[in-house]
């Protein structure tokens, strides 16, 4: 079997090549974005943000 005879009979990919193509290209903008993020932020951006209480100063309300 030549490469034309098994195109001819499958399913057409093409929306999912396109998707990996989508998903690769993503992928990449991300880690760029992620490259300039840390080349431009301040040594605080290596500190984790201090949690607090978003219930209020007496936690949740019971009903």
């Amino acid at each position: 079997m030549d490469r034309n005879d098994a195109n001819q009979g499958g399913e057409d990919n093409s929306a999912a090549v396109e998707h990996v193509e989508n998903a690769q290209e993503n992928r990449d903008a991300l880690a760029e974005q992620a490259r300039r993020t840390e080349a431009t932020a301040g040594d605080s951006a290596d500190r984790p943000i201090r949690q607090t209480n978003a219930d209020g100063p007496g936690g949740a309300e019971r009903r």
